[in-house]
């Protein structure tokens, strides 16, 4: 397993928007329902924070997220 870094950063607007709106944010509003018909949320905490983070996005701020890259081996057994 290894890690793979994305940085969007003010000084890449096509990564800020390529990555931060389009892929993390959607991913993140995409499971909104399950999120708070789980409790993992209450609608207000999900609505703040969802709010906090469109408002950083764009602005004097350094977004990372690591992914990790992993192969998976199906071992032959007898």
């Amino acid at each position: 397993m290894s890690p793979r870094n994305v940085y969007a950063a003010t000084l890449r607007p096509d990564v800020v928007s390529r990555f931060s709106k389009k892929t993390f944010i959607a991913i993140v509003a995409g499971i909104r329902d399950e999120a708070i018909t789980s409790g993992c949320n209450s609608k207000e905490k999900r609505q703040k924070a969802m709010a906090d983070f469109n408002r950083t996005v764009g602005q004097k701020e350094t977004f990372c997220y690591t992914f990790f890259k992993a192969v998976g081996r199906k071992w032959m057994t007898g």
